[in-house]
């Protein structure tokens, strides 16, 4: 997985836009996520990576950095295997 496809990951998971996703973890402008979409930015910078799990704490900060495993938590994931389980 590369850089952009996280990010367009979690787009399709927050359901925004470049602009808004960018607004919402507070990047005054969307910029850097459209140079990790076009390849420009090979990788997530530990600080953006921050930035979105404040917001988004459910997403894997190692996941962002790596780029490999689970892009949710597994606590969260387990979490809700146990909701659907006890059904």
């Amino acid at each position: 997985m590369t850089a952009s496809d996280a990010i367009n990951k979690l787009l399709k998971y927050s359901n925004l836009n470049a602009s808004a996703f960018s607004k919402k973890i507070g990047l005054d402008r969307p910029q850097a996520i459209y140079d990790i979409q076009k390849g420009k930015t090979e990788s997530i910078s530990n600080k953006m990576a921050d930035k979105i799990v404040s917001v988004f704490p459910e997403i894997s900060k190692g996941w962002l950095l790596t780029l490999s495993g689970d892009m949710l938590q597994n606590k969260n994931a387990n979490r809700i295997k146990r909701a659907i389980s006890s059904s």
